[in-house]
């Protein structure tokens, strides 16, 4: 798996060689000339339901319009406020958290909060544990939850100062989701193993987990409505899990075609879009490049039903409904 601190930091490089190119006269991806204009976004998407594409390599977020589905996906807008945007997340009123891993570059470790189809941020969070990977929104109570490598810091409200949680067995955390109950998961790693963990809704410290099933390398996490999706970033699979006490349960899985990749992917919600319920995952092919975001049906899996191409090096993926 691509860790996150070490995709990003990369990007920078993957950046200039961009602007080298350009300076030739050779051609670019659509995605990577967006990333050097303002921030922007088309008039009256705010009625649609928008697709948010982070893409460290571009230095930007891009934004989808899901309303012309099955039809070609339009990209409807572009963000800039995060240098080196990593993982996102949303809460009850579609805003939309973006983390920004840009804090050697920047000296700052911030979170950026945009409202439904917005090009400004409406709010910044500092994360004080260091640079934010992951986040999650629980959807009862509204609060948010960052990963770093080292802690996680979670935000009662989304807002304030956040509080601290570690746990000694895990040399890095990875990506987080809440349940429907309040619940926070995390996964990571160890020197030798990838790593499971709850906060339970109301709990002081993590709580390891096991599951009954070996991972190659910790990937994203989801509430599917039913049960707990993590992916296996080396595998190319997401697994579903019953998870009790400190115990999880196999119950399924999607098998992702030949995805490299799996980073922070979104699987929509039953009563979201029509037809089979849809899962997104941002795809690394390599370390240079090009990436794209593809869509599998869920919890089917196989070969992509549809792709969208010539990212540099996407990261994460979220969609905000419409308003």
């Amino acid at each position: 798996m691509n860790s996150p601190s070490s995709l990003i930091r990369a990007c920078w490089c993957l950046v200039a060689a961009a602007a080298l190119l350009a300076g030739c006269g050779q051609s670019l991806p659509d995605q990577t000339r967006a990333a050097t204009r303002q921030a922007w976004m088309a008039t009256g998407v705010s009625d649609e339901d928008l697709l948010y594409v982070s893409d460290p390599g571009s230095n930007g977020v891009f934004v989808y319009s899901l309303a012309a589905r099955p039809a070609k996906l339009r990209l409807v807008g572009f963000l800039n406020a995060a240098l080196y945007p990593g993982g996102e997340c949303v809460d009850k009123a579609q805003n939309i958290y973006i983390t920004d891993a840009s804090g050697p570059v920047s000296g700052l470790h911030e979170i950026f909060e945009y409202a439904h189809g917005g090009t400004t941020p409406i709010a910044a969070l500092r994360d004080p544990a260091g640079e934010p990977n992951s986040c999650a929104v629980d959807p009862n109570t509204g609060t948010l939850a960052v990963t770093t490598a080292e802690e996680i810091a979670v935000f009662t409200q989304g807002r304030g100062k956040p509080k601290l949680y570690s746990d000694n067995q895990f040399s890095r955390f990875s990506f987080c989701a809440y349940d429907d109950k309040s619940n926070l998961f995390v996964d990571g790693s160890s020197r030798s193993s990838t790593n499971f963990a709850e906060l339970p809704a109301g709990g002081r410290k993590l709580r390891e987990i096991t599951l009954n099933e070996s991972f190659k390398g910790a990937g994203g996490i989801q509430w599917d409505g039913k049960h707990l999706a993590i992916g296996d970033s080396g595998a190319g699979v997401v697994y579903r899990f019953d998870i009790s006490g400190s115990a999880g349960t196999e119950v399924g899985s999607t098998q992702l075609g030949r995805s490299a990749t799996i980073d922070q992917f979104y699987i929509e919600p039953s009563n979201f879009g029509q037809g089979a319920r849809k899962l997104i995952d941002p795809v690394i092919r390599d370390q240079s490049g090009p990436g794209s975001v593809d869509f599998f049906d869920y919890p089917s899996g196989g070969s992509s039903t549809r792709k969208l191409s010539k990212f540099s090096t996407p990261y994460a993926v979220v969609v905000s409904a419409s308003l």
